[in-house]
């Protein structure tokens, strides 16, 4: 997705996903246009969240 596709996603608050897992943006940032992902399981192991490109990502 582009990164415009990815604000659209945050604003909405729709779910993303990258090889598999499934994400919700947390965070924009329109400097290096990277978005913050955070996964939507329950599962504090994977509950870290990281910076990813939004080319990466699909709409889950």
């Amino acid at each position: 997705m582009t990164f415009n596709e990815a604000v659209k996603c945050y604003e909405n608050n729709t779910m993303v996903k990258e090889d598999g897992m499934v994400y919700y943006i947390i965070e924009i940032n329109r400097m290096k246009e990277t978005v913050k992902v955070k996964t939507a399981t329950g599962n504090p192991f994977f509950a870290m969240a990281r910076e990813t490109v939004p080319s990466k990502l699909v709409k889950a």
